[in-house]
């Protein structure tokens, strides 16, 4: 789910989580947790 979001918004950290209805600070907590940068 996150990873796709990454795809659609090209990488793009802030998009994704306006994407997933989540803040951003979340976004980077749950990437941190699943090893992805």
């Amino acid at each position: 789910m996150l990873l796709k979001a990454l795809e659609k918004t090209g990488g793009n950290k802030t998009e994704a989580a306006k994407l997933l209805n989540i803040s951003f600070r979340s976004m980077r907590y749950r990437l941190e947790k699943h090893g992805i940068e």
